[in-house]
């Protein structure tokens, strides 16, 4: 199975920028992808970004190996 994790930006701007342009090749290559909402600019911190990344690899769509 193949698929696309797009992790955007600090700033959040990679969402409108280049996200639809990989949504629609993933969607026509029947590739999964995912986009996550992360907290952006003063929002953002470790832990909130964590906590996110966390939730996908419970249920084994991220998989980090070390």
């Amino acid at each position: 199975m193949k698929n696309v994790f797009i992790i955007h930006s600090y700033n959040g701007d990679t969402e409108y920028s280049f996200a639809p342009s990989i949504e629609k090749i993933c969607k026509e290559n029947n590739i999964d992808y995912y986009f996550p909402k992360f907290p952006i600019r003063s929002e953002a911190t470790y832990e909130s970004w964590e906590s996110i990344l966390n939730d996908y690899k419970e249920k084994g769509i991220l998989i980090v190996s070390q």
